[in-house]
């Protein structure tokens, strides 16, 4: 039997930035992945504060995407009143979306934290994993995930599909070193941002004041 995979990746997306679509687009292709949804994280557990509250950070996000076939936004988090975390969110999704195989998708830094993750392991029972290098990580992983890639690793898309969820797909080809903070650091400067972020995102920050001080 093969599976429908659906793509999820997560994120506070303040703001979503070039990296963002440039990982997301990655994974897909390797993962041979037809749907990607971006799961907007609402109120992150283990984060301080958001800058930007989520309707902005939607708005940003669905501008970003708007233009690319197969790329949505999810939301499911922002229905939450409180911190949802991945294994909640990923098990709402699959009942909802019966039949068909979830992948998380990720950058190599944050797979790294994976054992810190509120029931982590059980993650594996939920989804697929497809992880993405960043130009310039220097990120080692704990003995614990080493173990579970090593069990899990999947070298082709095939081996997703053969399967409901458990595997992890690697890919190499890093993507570029940006973060969130930078943009926001930035904009908070009055420097340019147009080659961090995509043009409709910047349009909005530049039209709104987001991240200059104060309330966006």
């Amino acid at each position: 039997m093969n599976f429908d995979i659906l793509g999820l990746m997560g994120g506070c997306f303040d703001p979503v930035h070039k990296g963002h679509i440039e990982l997301a687009g990655k994974l897909a292709s390797a993962a041979r992945i037809s749907e990607v949804r971006f799961v907007i994280a609402g109120c992150p557990p283990h984060r301080s504060p958001l800058a930007a509250p989520a309707w902005l950070r939607r708005r940003m996000l669905e501008a970003a995407i708007s233009d690319i076939p197969g790329f949505a936004v999810e939301d499911c988090e922002l229905e939450a009143s409180g911190p949802r975390y991945t294994v909640d969110t990923l098990s709402l999704i699959e009942r909802r979306n019966p039949g068909r195989a979830l992948c998380w998708m990720m950058g190599f830094d944050s797979f790294a934290t994976l054992p810190k993750w509120r029931q982590w392991r059980t993650l594996f029972n939920l989804a697929h994993f497809a992880v993405g290098a960043r130009a310039g990580s220097s990120a080692q992983l704990p003995a614990a995930l080493q173990s579970e890639l090593g069990a899990r690793s999947a070298a082709r898309a095939s081996e997703l599909r053969a399967t409901r969820s458990g595997r992890i797909m690697m890919c190499a080809q890093p993507v570029a070193a940006i973060s969130a903070s930078r943009v926001r650091e930035a904009a908070s400067a009055g420097d340019p941002v147009n080659d961090l972020i995509p043009a409709p995102v910047a349009r909005i920050i530049n039209q709104c004041g987001a991240y200059a001080g104060g309330d966006p």
